[in-house]
């Protein structure tokens, strides 16, 4: 098992700055010298990573480890830039470190010692530090870096305090461990400043490696694009909150209140009473507060002094304490009556902060990066082409059509070593006037250049159609409008002889590295029209679909149905976004260079008939860094598809499960696009096909979670939703009514039923005239 130098080398860059002296410990090491199991140590300076990762690579350990907080620049005289035999008490203890700059959050799945995590308490241990990562972003903390240690994962948060810190970390972490489940524990002697941690690209070996627990390489999962600081502020808000907590018990003696006919009467889903700590406790099956907290996590306490309580172990639910819960059952605490009433509504609501939710299956990441519709080679000639002709250029679409009309070229000529091919069904949404009749000009007529217009479509008839055409051309391209228009046939029409477009779409995408029967009445027909008819089925078939539509339609054609189907899975969804600025329209002349490189790529001659029969596709080469991430993506997708398994949520179940599968075949169009005549896939090919399929996978969730609707009612909720956040979350009660177009006593009951269910709330802005009633979203 080889370190990984890149993971190595960016994790210590990220961590140092220049002229900063770190300690490298290596445990249960050998080396070509010692073949004993000792310990090896250095001091390297910032300066030298390069030289400490050469000679790491020497070293055999079980464990790798590092100090993230400098050290002082003396101890460099110990083991300057080298490894040795560490020597007794020569390691770095507290007094040695001259600041904080890291706090670490470990999450470590509970085994017995010794011993690697099996997949599943590894996968538990991962949840939970993406559980704990969102809980803080909600409370405002930046993103954290996160890691995977090889048995658990780890959260790092950029601090700056002293390294004597009056036990500030300490306290932090021992409030994170309150969140501590039966499966994952939060390691709180992580909390001294000379705490040595596990260096990511380095492999961990605790114990033997067995078949059900393997050893693994620690890793880097992601680094935020910004680097922020977690404020001294913020630190102390997670103390404060938990003495808020405390503060919020309250005895269950008095007379009127007695806490087992109250739980008998609210929450009569709540198993117990167990015997807790000289008290009792009762369990949740699901938390009252966030039904996707359904691990047991909430509970109910009562101390022995009386002392009630209740907490959720999820920090999505770190505000839900006893006085929320009375709340949320109906039940909340009456002020005496003998207290004046003041209503002071209007001077509270008026600069009130908006809370925010406690947790989102599926939040929002945001437009494209634009980083992500660049692709090095073909791709971006043609997407050049595209944008300098256009008459209002736009990089999503001409990126769209570009990478669509590679698919097409090497559409049964080529595949990776896991048997994908390249055909894609990519459907840009966009408004009106954005140009998305351009990409499609440009790609026509590159075609009709190479001599493939024949093998190009406009637009989807039937599915007997399609089938008719691919029989003809094994290899076609079609690029179809008001792509929607597919989906509202599912949506609309329950009779399934209407789907047979969809049928089609679906059976032709798997059968692209396989056999496809075509209908009897077609092979009929041909043979009548004089055709020679030795077959009849398709070899190999590749439909390249580039599907446009407008984004309000398409959103509005989906349904549960039609996101459980199949075809939406299969199909890449990408947001133009707006209209780009106008210039003057140019004829289409490709360069030589890109002409040379199609020709290439039509004529590539790998033996047999590509063209009809027994195709010989090139498996494309790739590194085995390449072959590495690919098969820990295949992890990290089939554990997105078990997190929404278990949460039921089959439509997010439906897409994940081709998540992997659109990566594949992204980062093998990717590899070619970069070097036509020697293709290769690269990790950068891999990493970037992750990252455009990750971010349009959760961005179609987002999208389907605003638009995809239970009743017609549920709809018209969906929509003032979606209003409000057109208008930043905040609008007046007039303009929602105007632009909802419905009747006030319909506008009244949608109103109440988002504020019951903690969507919005109301409040009441002063100003000139009489005062305006608000709504704002709580998100």
């Amino acid at each position: 098992m080889q370190n990984n130098c890149n993971d190595i080398k960016t994790i210590l860059n990220l961590v140092f700055s220049p002229g900063d002296v770190f300690e490298v410990r290596c445990l249960d090491a050998t080396t070509p010298d010692w073949r004993k199991e000792h310990t090896e140590a250095g001091y390297f300076t910032f300066e030298n990573i390069d030289k400490m990762i050469g000679e790491l690579n020497r070293i055999s350990a079980r464990g790798v480890y590092f100090t993230p907080n400098p050290v002082h620049p003396d101890l460099l005289a110990r083991s300057a830039n080298r490894f040795q035999a560490a020597k007794r008490n020569a390691a770095t203890t507290d007094a040695d470190i001259l600041c904080r700059r890291w706090l670490l959050i470990d999450c470590d799945p509970v085994r017995r010692s010794g011993i690697s995590s099996t997949d599943d308490e590894h996968d538990a241990a991962l949840y939970k530090a993406i559980e704990i990562s969102e809980g803080m972003r909600s409370r405002g903390w930046p993103e954290p870096v996160m890691l995977d240690s090889g048995n658990g994962a780890q959260l790092m948060y950029h601090i700056d305090l002293p390294a004597a810190d009056d036990n500030l970390v300490q306290k932090v972490l021992q409030e994170f461990s309150n969140g501590d489940t039966d499966e994952v524990k939060i390691d709180t002697t992580v909390h001294n400043p000379a705490r040595i941690w596990r260096l990511s690209g380095t492999p961990n070996r605790k114990g033997d490696e067995t078949d059900e627990r393997r050893h693994r390489i620690a890793k880097i999962i992601s680094i935020p694009e910004k680097l922020e600081i977690v404020g001294k502020d913020k630190l102390h808000a997670v103390l404060q909150s938990a003495k808020g907590d405390n503060c919020n018990r309250e005895p269950s003696d008095d007379s009127s209140f007695y806490l087992d006919a109250w739980i008998a009467e609210h929450c009569p889903e709540a198993e117990g009473p167990f015997d807790w700590k000289n008290g009792r406790k009762w369990i949740f099956p699901v938390c009252p507060f966030n039904e996707a907290h359904n691990n047991r996590s909430a509970v109910i306490t009562e101390q022995a002094n009386g002392a009630i309580a209740f907490t959720c172990h999820h920090n999505g639910c770190i505000n839900n304490d006893w006085h929320a819960l009375r709340e949320l059952k109906g039940d909340a605490k009456r002020q005496p009556e003998n207290l004046p009433a003041v209503d002071l509504s209007r001077i509270l609501n008026l600069n009130k902060p908006r809370e925010k939710k406690s947790e989102t299956l599926f939040p929002d990441p945001g437009p494209l990066p634009d980083k992500l519709v660049k692709v090095p080679g073909f791709v971006n000639d043609v997407m050049n082409l595209s944008l300098d002709t256009a008459p209002y250029p736009n990089h999503v679409l001409a990126f769209t059509g570009a990478l669509a009309f590679l698919a097409f070229l090497v559409g049964r000529k080529v595949k990776d070593k896991r048997d994908n091919r390249s055909n894609l069904y990519l459907i840009a949404l966009a408004d009106s006037g954005t140009g998305k009749d351009h990409p499609r000009k440009v790609n026509f007529n590159l075609a009709f250049m190479i001599g493939l217009a024949n093998c190009m479509g406009d637009t989807f008839t039937s599915g007997a159609a399609i089938e008719d055409a691919l029989f003809i051309h094994p290899s076609m391209f079609f690029q179809t409008d008001e792509f929607d228009c597919i989906f509202n046939t599912m949506k609309y029409n329950k009779d399934n002889n209407a789907e047979t477009i969809n049928e089609k779409l679906l059976k032709l995408y798997g059968a692209s590295n396989s056999l496809y029967p075509i209908r009897k009445k077609a092979v009929a027909r041909l043979k009548n029209s004089g055709d020679q008819i030795e077959v009849n089925h398709i070899v190999n078939p590749s439909l390249i679909v580039m599907g446009t539509a407008i984004p309000r339609y398409f959103y509005e054609s989906l349904s549960r149905r039609v996101l459980e189907n199949g075809l939406v899975a299969r199909c890449i969804f990408v947001e133009a976004g707006s209209r780009g600025k106008g210039q003057m329209q140019k004829p289409v002349t490709p360069s030589d260079s890109l002409l040379r490189a199609a020709k290439y790529l039509v004529n590539l001659d790998l033996g047999g008939n590509l063209s009809h029969e027994n195709p010989r596709p090139l498996v494309i080469s790739e590194t085995p860094e390449a072959t590495r991430k690919i098969i820990e993506l295949q992890t990290y997708c089939d554990g997105q598809y078990d997190f929404y398994h278990k949460r039921h949520e089959a439509s997010a179940m439906a897409l994940w499960a081709r998540t992997h599968e659109k990566i594949c075949k992204l980062a093998l169009l990717h590899g070619i696009s970069s070097n036509v005549y020697q293709p290769m896939i690269t990790e950068k090919s891999v990493d970037w096909a992750f990252k455009f399929v990750e971010h349009l996978t959760k961005r179609m969730l987002f999208m389907a979670d605003s638009y995809v609707y239970e009743n017609v009612f549920d709809e018209k909720c969906q929509k003032v939703v979606r209003l409000m956040r057109q208008n930043g979350g905040d609008q007046k009660h007039s303009l929602l009514l105007k632009h909802t177009r419905e009747s006030l006593d319909m506008f009244k009951r949608i109103i109440e039923t988002l504020q019951s269910n903690g969507t919005l709330e109301s409040y009441t802005e002063s100003g000139k005239g009489r005062p305006a009633v608000h709504y704002r979203l709580l998100e």
